[in-house]
This record gives C-alpha cells, structure tokens and sequence, in this order.
C-alpha cells in the first residue's frame, strides 16, 4: 500500500456491512457479496471478493485471494 498504514482502518476477518472511509482500508478476510468499500487511500483485501462487490478507491485497489463475479466493479 502506498499510504500510510497508521492512517489505515483494519478489519480483521471478513466485511459483512458497507465501509466509507477518508482512510485506506486494509481487511485481513474476504468481502462477502453485493457489499461496497468506499476508500480515500488504498484498498487492500488479503482474502476473496465476492460478486456484486463495489470498490471505489483514490489509491491502490490489491486483491490477493482473487474475485468471483460478473457483477463486481472496481473504480479507481
């Protein structure tokens, strides 16, 4: 991540509600379906994406455990 992770908000686990930060966002789980991630900073998710996802990020969007649907979208 580019940003600085003291600024980040980090999720340990899975992000089971929408998130709206001026931060990066750092989640160590995966991000469960139809859910959105509004993020001023950076986007990392450590485990999956499910379909219908929405992420919108100023930064860097890292998705290291991949993503599943036609429905997802990624705006950076």
């Amino acid at each position: 991540m580019t940003t600085d992770q003291t600024s980040a908000i980090h999720i340990q686990g899975d992000v089971d509600r929408t998130i709206e930060t001026d931060q990066s966002v750092k989640v160590d789980g995966s991000v469960r379906a139809g859910l959105r991630i509004c993020a001023r900073g950076d986007v990392r998710i450590e485990g999956g994406v499910e379909t219908g996802v929405r992420m919108d990020a100023e930064g860097d969007v890292i998705i290291v455990g991949g993503m599943v649907g036609a429905a997802t979208t990624i705006v950076g």
